[in-house]
């Protein structure tokens, strides 16, 4: 009935707990496909040792390529009439999958979704989804826009950079297998993160149909502050531009409306704040001043001074709407300042 798709890399730690949630599920007709990509610790032997025991789980051993590139020979294996995927530091309740699977099959729906917790070390935190439990969208315009929400916002919605990726991963849904022929997922060393977003826009632009279910089945696990705060990837800001040129080209290819287009502009915006937070990571092996000018040069790619020349600022807090206007200003030293004080709220926060 339901192919469960889980890429592991070096997490033996949390590995067990992932495993026995999703071999535990009340629908038992379920098979779990685990590509071990390389890892170099227990974890290889883990998902061995747990194969033994139930013959639901296949394993596949392949050298290290990323996240994208295991989920990618996953689904070269699944069999199910529907496909989930799971981070393997993260776990499911219990009956997860069998009130997906009953929602996709009694209101024919091609996609159903539902919601998440966030799991902090010291406490746990509902996502909002800002969806009524039992939607059903039926129609290809309706599933567009909701592909272009995960894009974007656009006038009249909530400019929150929290919210940007809420509705554009991947495991909080379950998708009709056939729905996935021909779509892989994008390398992140070409396009550095967002695979998610781009798999659901493919998918979600072949759908005619989606359901949202209003509970929180799904458990992510939130261990630390943001890789994208804590670890520095001097590439982040040419992948970003490549990110953005993919997505302008789907709206393009599919003659989408201007709504797609001032939501990626949008996007585009809102997302400095990660490049900032990129440039300030604690392993830049810049100082200060170094890391000033990667933010002015950061704040001077084309892509971004041109969608900051229609970035509405009215809608915004003081704070942010100051935060924002340094960017557009290219105003790289006080934008780094409130970088830092960001970054520090953040850490104080986890």
């Amino acid at each position: 009935m339901v192919s469960v798709i889980v890429p592991i890399y070096n997490v033996e730690k949390y590995l067990p707990e992932c495993l026995d949630s999703i071999l535990s599920q009340s629908l038992k007709n379920i098979e779990v496909i685990a590509v071990d990509d390389g890892s170099t610790d227990r974890s290889g032997d883990i998902l061995d040792e747990y194969a033994r025991r139930d013959r639901r789980l296949k394993v596949v051993h392949k050298s290290h390529g990323g996240v994208s590139e295991a989920r990618n020979e996953a689904m070269k294996h699944v069999q199910g009439k529907y496909v989930g995927f799971l981070d393997s530091d993260d776990w499911v309740d219990r009956e997860m999958y069998e009130v997906m699977y009953r929602t996709a099959e009694d209101k024919n729906v091609d996609i159903v979704m539902c919601g998440y917790v966030r799991e902090f070390p010291d406490h746990s935190k509902v996502k909002a989804m800002d969806m009524k439990d039992g939607t059903v969208v039926r129609g290809k315009t309706g599933c567009r826009e909701f592909a272009r929400r995960m894009i974007g916002p656009i006038a009249g919605e909530p400019f929150m950079t929290e919210n940007l990726d809420m509705h554009s991963t991947i495991w909080n849904k379950l998708y009709s297998a056939r729905l996935l022929k021909d779509i892989s997922f994008l390398s992140l060393k070409d396009i550095g993160s967002c695979e998610d977003l781009l798999f659901n826009l493919y998918v979600f632009n072949n759908a005619s149909s989606f359901s949202f279910i209003d509970k929180p089945y799904y458990h992510y696990r939130k261990t630390s502050v943001s890789s994208v705060t804590n670890r520095y990837r001097p590439e982040l800001v040419e992948q970003r531009s490549r990110l953005i040129d993919i997505i302008r080209d789907f709206i393009e290819r599919n003659s989408l409306p201007p709504t797609f287009y001032e939501a990626l502009n949008n996007r585009i915006c809102l997302g400095v704040m990660g490049l900032g937070l990129n440039i300030a990571a604690g392993d830049n092996p810049e100082g200060c001043v170094g890391k000033i000018q990667q933010t002015r040069a950061m704040l001077s790619a084309r892509y971004i001074s041109e969608a900051f020349g229609k970035f509405p600022l009215s809608g915004f807090p003081c704070h942010w709407k100051l935060f924002y206007t340094f960017a557009r200003s290219r105003n790289a030293v006080f934008f780094y300042i409130m970088i830092k004080a960001i970054k520090y709220m953040i850490a104080k926060a986890r």
